[in-house]
């Protein structure tokens, strides 16, 4: 963005952002096969890892099949998965949750 600024000239506005990136998946943190003190203590580290500032959002990097894709998100309700999503309609298509989409769209 650049900004006119009296008796100086023209400054520059850089919005700069950082992005951290986990090697374990979400499957990790929320594995429900875990007994409840380790599910506990891997949900906390989720949410610790997770913090941010106010109004941001966290990025989830999906890989299906060669492609990588990014899902953007601004909370974690617990027990949400993409298979429990609900029902959607996405361009005149309705799907019983976000899971079947995507497993419509990307076989």
């Amino acid at each position: 963005m650049n900004l006119l600024t009296e008796d100086v000239g023209v400054g520059i506005i850089i919005d700069i952002g950082t992005a951290f990136f986990h090697s374990k998946s979400l499957d990790y943190f929320f594995d429900r096969s875990q007994n409840d003190a380790e599910q506990e203590r891997r949900c906390d580290e989720f949410y610790e890892l997770t913090q941010r500032q106010q109004g941001s959002q966290g990025t989830l990097l999906y890989k299906i099949g060669n492609r990588r894709m990014t899902c953007y998100f601004k909370d974690a309700p617990a027990g949400l998965t993409c298979a429990t999503s609900g029902e959607m309609r996405i361009n005149n298509v309705s799907y019983p949750s976000l899971y079947d989409y995507y497993k419509a769209k990307y076989p």
